[in-house]
């Protein structure tokens, strides 16, 4: 059974991002929220959402999810194997997340163009990306981009 804490070594950054992570998910969590985990092959949000207490209703979409087992009885998920640029789904959700996945799509204006048609009114897109500040720059090329503030 993994654990987010398993997945070490966390770089003080990522530790950092998991505690903020953390802080941002209870605020906008609901009973009952629908969120939509875009690259969630790591299973680091479902991980996250394990420890919430909340009824959730998750769907990943990943272009190569990996196979996991996560103790979340509290979470009825779904994971597909998909192109997010080719997605397609009338879902709409509470939450839309692209953790540490958006710097791997070559076309990211498109991909947030469309994280954009899956939210619904009032919901939130949550969005993290290394920076030129981020640890995998000191392990070499990560991505297709890095961003600035």
């Amino acid at each position: 059974m993994l654990n987010l804490y398993s997945q070490m070594p966390f770089s003080p950054s990522r530790l950092d991002a998991t505690f903020f992570m953390e802080k941002v998910l209870k605020k906008h969590l609901k009973n009952n929220s629908e969120i939509l985990d875009i690259g969630s092959g790591g299973a680091y949000l479902l991980l996250l959402l394990s420890d919430m207490t909340v009824k959730l209703n998750y769907l990943g979409v990943d272009i190569q999810p990996k196979r996991f087992e996560v103790d979340s009885k509290h979470i009825i998920k779904k994971i597909i194997k998909a192109d997010f640029l080719k997605f397609r789904s009338k879902r709409k959700f509470d939450i839309v997340t692209c953790l540490w996945v958006l710097e791997h799509i070559k076309k990211d204006t498109q991909a947030i163009e469309n994280m954009s048609n899956y939210l619904k009114k009032n919901s939130v897109a949550i969005i993290a990306v290394p920076s030129v500040w981020s640890w995998p720059i000191e392990f070499g090329r990560h991505g297709f981009r890095y961003y600035t503030r």
